[in-house]
């Protein structure tokens, strides 16, 4: 194909191009993915609208694009081990390789290479550039003295811990005070774990940086170990979150020149996508199509 040899631009991103082709072949599998959907569920499920899924795609490629370029700049990578470890652990979630194969080649017309090609790599260099901002305690000096205003409250006495969590925390627990319930050694990330685990009932610990931010932790109790179970720790925490990795990418492309060569469509870097030129941010309801989530709720239990 002549654009295969000449890449012709579908998006300029700080002088790198992403190429029309790859552009191409993206909304050519967005396009499959709906026919096949539409095919399986008897035409229930409706597809978006081309407009809606050329926007889609290109709002993704530009961020993948940038995300590409801050990993290198950065000196961070992803493997091919890497990328072959996390297919590994999908293959062994759907039960054996033939399955996922079968559903890849159903539902995109995907092969695995391509798969790990344009979705499991990109999903783990973002993760490492997730990684990377959370250590980053220049990127996170917003948040890190936000909590130490906190422990500074706490410290007052003048507010309980439970009410300082409803107040300020910024996780899925702040409605519950902080409340964690019950765990053990291995549920949680390695910094939070040695630090509940060094406390006594009823004593606060300092501000502790996990990847997910800054906690204060307060333990409730401890259930000694037992015949049938280990030792059980009931504890609460503040969070304040590092900084997050979308936000990020926002205020770091708001700084970049972004072209977009489709016609219809223009960059809008108040809210980060691809949009035609009489949209608003307000206006979209653009989401990933990548199928592949970033995270749960917990912000302190580990699945490593």
């Amino acid at each position: 194909k002549v654009l295969d040899i000449i890449p012709y631009p579908a998006v300029l991103l700080s002088f790198q191009n992403v190429p029309y082709s790859d552009y191409q072949d993206d909304l050519a599998t967005l396009n499959y993915f709906y026919q096949a959907q539409e095919e399986a569920n008897s035409g229930l499920l409706t597809a978006p609208s081309d407009d809606y899924l050329k926007k889609s795609v290109l709002s993704r490629m530009v961020r993948e694009k940038f995300i590409s370029q801050a990993t290198q700049e950065l000196g961070l990578a992803v493997s091919q081990e890497e990328v072959d470890k996390e297919f590994n652990n999908l293959v062994s979630q759907a039960g054996n390789e033939e399955e996922i194969t079968k559903t890849l080649k159903t539902l995109y017309n995907w092969d695995a290479a391509q798969f790990k090609e344009k979705v499991l790599k990109p999903y783990l260099l973002r993760i490492k550039l997730q990684e990377y901002l959370a250590e980053s305690d220049e990127i996170n000096a917003e948040a890190k003295q936000k909590a130490e205003s906190v422990l500074s409250l706490l410290n007052k006495d003048e507010k309980s811990f439970e009410d300082l969590a409803k107040e300020y925390s910024e996780d899925t627990t702040a409605a519950s005070g902080g409340d964690l319930g019950f765990f053990g050694k291995g549920d949680m990330v390695k910094e939070f774990e040695e630090a509940v685990f060094a406390l006594e009932p009823g004593a606060t610990s300092d501000i502790i940086k996990t990847r997910y931010g800054y906690h204060i932790i307060k333990l409730i109790e401890k259930v000694p170990a037992s015949e049938n179970s280990s030792e059980q720790l009931h504890a609460a925490h503040i969070l304040i979150k590092s900084k997050d990795i979308d936000e990020w990418i926002n205020e770091q492309l708001a700084k970049k020149k972004v072209i977009i060569f489709i016609s219809e469509f223009e960059w809008k870097p108040k809210c980060g996508l691809v949009l035609a030129p009489s949209e608003t941010c307000e206006q979209n309801d653009l989401f990933d199509f990548t199928g592949i989530s970033q995270g749960g709720s917990n912000s302190v239990n580990t699945a490593e």
